[in-house]
């Protein structure tokens, strides 16, 4: 039987259209793509927002993570996208709970909510495993100028969990070597 935690968890979403904003912001591309402090090492949590909380016991790389707890979120307006591109949210999280009856809440928001729920069964005990959650271009639909989304990473139900390395990136295909 192979181990989880050593295997990406792929996930897709579904569509909600729920959400609405009007904030917007102008900033350059970082470390961790269209997103800022994604390695969670700055003295707050900020530009993220929410109820997660900074912690140093158990990262994943460096030295600070994100702690997510039972009905807690994170979230962060993205830096301006390319609309003619998917995106891959791609980060890490460990689970702190024995328990596993709660879920992972991802969504990706622009004028429509792209989501998904993780069942706390898939990311391991005190290990942590990469996550990846696609968002394909169909669903960067804006009407705000430059474009931009909101990505929340949050706990439904009960459990307790640890991200980090959070990214937000364009999916950039390369083409096959031209044998001749």
């Amino acid at each position: 039987m192979s181990d989880i935690a050593n295997h990406p968890l792929l996930i897709e979403g579904k569509i909600n259209n729920s959400f609405s904003h009007k904030d917007t912001i102008m900033a350059r591309q970082t470390p961790w793509g269209a997103i800022e402090n994604g390695g969670f090492e700055n003295p707050t949590l900020y530009p993220w927002y929410g109820t997660g909380r900074l912690y140093t016991d158990a990262a994943f790389v460096g030295r600070q993570y994100c702690f997510l707890y039972t009905d807690s979120y994170i979230a962060q307006y993205t830096l301006p996208l390319d609309t003619s591109r998917d995106y891959r949210l791609n980060f890490y999280m460990a689970r702190f709970t024995e328990n596993t009856s709660g879920s992972v809440y991802l969504n990706f928001s622009a004028d429509i909510n792209y989501e998904a729920l993780i069942p706390m069964t898939e990311i391991p005990f005190y290990r942590y495993r990469q996550v990846i959650f696609t968002i394909p271009v169909s669903r960067l639909t804006f009407s705000d100028t430059p474009p931009y989304g909101v990505i929340f990473i949050g706990i439904r139900n009960f459990g307790y969990a640890g991200v980090d390395q959070v990214f937000l990136n364009p999916i950039i295909s390369i083409d096959p070597p031209i044998r001749e």
